[in-house]
């Protein structure tokens, strides 16, 4: 069984209530043909145009705690960056990487404290490339729209990525089907569709660890 993963946007949890980031970029101390390498990779097309290698540069990333913002396991970031899922500290990054997780790249990231004048140096910002439709059975696949307001909740079945892609209103995912070139053994995976997932498994190991800037939502059932 697998749960989406999403990070926490509760202000009793993340102190700040933008319900978005914690820590933002600190521009100022890059230069100028570094920030244009990072929005080269990171920035340049959409979510359907993301390139499927590593950069080939040296990545690195300095962010600023806001004001309001608790220090959590799990930390939510501005602007946001293709591919880079979190910023995690590394106890929780350990926890991780004894499980299953799929192929990844960890970038070193500073977080600078002004309130505390500190730079806090515990952190890897996790960046994975995204699983496409090659592990998509969209014959078993349902989407939907709707559901909110007067508008009626509407399922939906698509016979491919592409028309599924270009229907309007844009659909939800409801039942994500995996097919054989999915590996099931995976405790985390990032889909295209749907986002991040993880195990069961997974789960009960961040929970009874006290892991903390995570929510979990079996919103989208996953099957083989």
């Amino acid at each position: 069984m697998y749960f989406k993963l999403k990070l926490s946007s509760d202000p009793k949890i993340i102190g700040v209530r933008n319900g978005i980031y914690q820590v933002e970029l600190m521009e100022k101390v890059f230069t100028k043909e570094y920030l244009k390498k990072l929005d080269s990779y990171f920035h340049t097309g959409s979510s359907w145009t993301l390139k499927d290698a590593l950069p080939d540069f040296s990545v690195y990333f300095q962010f600023k705690k806001l004001k309001l913002t608790k220090e959590t396991n799990f930390m939510s970031f501005c602007p946001h960056f293709n591919n880079c899922l979190f910023l995690i500290d590394d106890r929780s990054l350990k926890l991780l990487e004894s499980f299953n997780i799929q192929s990844h790249q960890l970038y070193p990231s500073i977080i600078s404290d002004p309130i505390n004048s500190e730079e806090i140096h515990s952190y890897k910002m996790f960046f994975a490339l995204m699983q496409d439709y090659d592990i998509v059975d969209f014959s078993k696949s349902v989407f939907y729209t709707g559901g909110y307001g007067n508008v009626a909740l509407t399922d939906h079945q698509f016979s491919n990525g592409e028309e599924m892609r270009n229907f309007r209103p844009f659909p939800q995912i409801k039942v994500l089907a995996l097919n054989n070139e999915f590996d099931s053994k995976l405790d985390l995976f990032y889909s295209r569709i749907g986002g991040i997932f993880i195990s069961a498994k997974l789960r009960s190991a961040l929970e009874e660890n006290g892991i903390t800037g995570l929510e979990f939502d079996n919103s989208v059932e996953v099957i083989f």
